[in-house]
């Protein structure tokens, strides 16, 4: 069987040739300056920034990664519009922001935190189409973080983005009124299971030039065990990017749409090891996650409740938690952050709190 992953480096090694050539073309024919220097003069070292600065280079880092995840969420928007509208659409613009998105996720755990926490203050009241887009947008750092771990190469994660970042256009062909829905009747829930054909119908056109996006689109809803739909295909019978794409769908699911704590989806996600997941795979978003999920809210042994805004690898029951509530259950006016590998007496007692309960 061709992997998506295969078809990804086929596609790739044409591209290059193709590019090589072009450049030498233009070589030969541009004339060569005698003022062009043999050799690029060295930088001048760094300047050192006041520390004053180090928080407003965080501030800004911060909105470049939500100015990342908008353009993202744009590019996507158009095209679903386009499809709703049955205009052409150019799948090529999704390039540029699958590079952007993965060149993001290695700079740290900002995007993942974001997409994680759901939507933003001024998300609500948006269009179907807008909502659709930033769900698409917002998951696809998930599957980039798990390709990651699993030593995805640059072109592989970039190819992997852009099947994740249309992975349910097929809901542009269903009625508004389904998504998010909770209870489905037996005839909408036949109905749902049809949007992977839809999102391959849809994006047909493209098949030849981009085979990888279509595969993903029409299986990421399959499963190991073949419980999946729409064709009950069963392990190798299932592309890898769609596996990627369908474990990190599901975990999103969990936490938003059923509304589980992080720490309970993963839990959920581990007991449907060798089921519905490949082991694999679980391990991988384990890795990404680590044991206590970001964005988890946790009780430490003292009593002080907090966020985990940072995991390490080395150490994943030791994370970096952001206190939010005190001892005494008071909300804290000035919240500090406690690095739990550098605090040997303090532990998490519950690693599970419910937001509405809590905050």
């Amino acid at each position: 069987m061709v992997r998506a992953r295969d078809l990804v480096r086929s596609s790739r090694e044409k591209q290059k040739i193709e590019e090589e050539e072009k450049k030498k073309e233009e070589v030969e024919q541009q004339p060569v300056s005698p003022l062009q220097p043999a050799k690029a003069r060295s930088a001048a070292p760094p300047l050192a920034k006041p520390a004053g600065d180090e928080k407003k280079d965080r501030v800004a880092d911060l909105l470049d990664m939500e100015g990342i995840l908008a353009e993202a969420r744009n590019r996507v928007k158009e095209i679903l519009q386009a499809a709703a509208d049955e205009q052409p659409f150019d799948l090529t613009a999704l390039a540029p922001q699958a590079k952007r998105l993965t060149a993001a996720s290695r700079e740290g755990n900002s995007l993942l935190r974001r997409m994680i926490r759901g939507k933003a203050e001024g998300d609500s009241g948006t269009s179907y189409i807008e909502s659709l887009a930033a769900h698409m947008a917002d998951l696809t750092v998930l599957p980039i973080r798990i390709g990651m771990e699993l030593n995805y190469d640059d072109e592989e994660l970039i190819s992997l983005g852009q099947a994740s970042l249309l992975h349910d256009i097929g809901w542009i062909r269903m009625p508004p009124e389904l998504i998010g829905k909770e209870k489905l009747s037996d005839q909408e829930i036949e109905a749902v299971r049809k949007h992977p054909i839809l999102g391959y119908e849809v994006l047909s056109e493209w098949e030849e030039k981009f085979p990888w996006m279509t595969k993903s689109v029409l299986q990421e809803h399959e499963r190991e065990d073949g419980s999946g739909y729409p064709n009950g295909l069963k392990g190798q019978e299932i592309d890898e990017f769609a596996k990627i794409i369908g474990i990190s769908d599901a975990y999103e699911d969990l936490i938003h749409g059923k509304g589980l704590p992080p720490y309970r989806a993963l839990q959920q996600i581990m007991s449907m090891r060798n089921k519905q997941f490949s082991p694999r795979l679980v391990k991988a978003l384990i890795q990404v996650l680590s044991v206590f999920p970001l964005e988890s809210l946790v009780r430490l042994n003292t009593g002080e409740i907090g966020r985990v805004v940072e995991v390490s690898k080395l150490h994943p029951t030791r994370p970096t938690i952001k206190v939010l509530v005190d001892a005494q259950g008071k909300r804290v006016s000035e919240k500090r952050l406690i690095n739990l590998e550098e605090e040997p007496m303090l532990y998490i007692a519950d690693p599970a709190l419910d937001e509405k309960d809590v905050l």
